[in-house]
């Protein structure tokens, strides 16, 4: 029969036995399906923090990159002439409404998912560029032109 002690958890999964049951030098059956129970709980638990740490990550990573990508479109679009680039003009919109309507997604998908670092609040376009209903942001129209994604 295993047994672990509570009173001093060296590391991993004993680490946290400690959480469970006081620290009174008492000896913990593993093989009570209690403990075992437990045991699966913490592990859980443990994936689960871990899992919302890389979410944490991969959001920042998604965010920023949106808005570099939008930036690089904006000044790649301020730099062509409407009449002798129309068809280089006509490419660029298009990638920026497709990238307007992606941010506009994820942006809604991501927005319980808490950033890794401190984050801007501007993925890229405003609001009004991504297409979001005036319901949605406020009232007033004017209000949101300063409302940024």
């Amino acid at each position: 029969m295993a047994y672990v002690t509570t009173s001093s958890p060296s590391s991993g999964c004993a680490a946290h036995l400690g959480e469970l049951w006081p620290r009174t030098g008492s000896l913990v059956k593993l093989s009570d399906e209690d403990v075992q129970e437990g045991i699966r709980w913490l592990l859980q638990r443990d994936r689960c923090v871990e899992e919302e740490k890389r979410l944490g990550r991969e959001r920042c990573y998604l965010q920023e990159w949106a808005s570099e990508e939008w930036n690089a479109l904006e000044r790649l679009r301020e730099g062509l002439d409407d009449e002798s680039d129309c068809d280089m003009v006509f490419a660029v919109d298009c990638r920026m409404e497709a990238l307007r309507e992606l941010i506009g997604t994820w942006r809604f998908q991501v927005q319980l998912v808490t950033p890794a670092w401190p984050m801007p609040e501007s993925w890229g376009p405003v609001r009004v560029d991504v297409g979001m209903e005036a319901g949605q942001v406020g009232d007033d129209m004017e209000d949101l032109e300063d409302v940024v994604v």
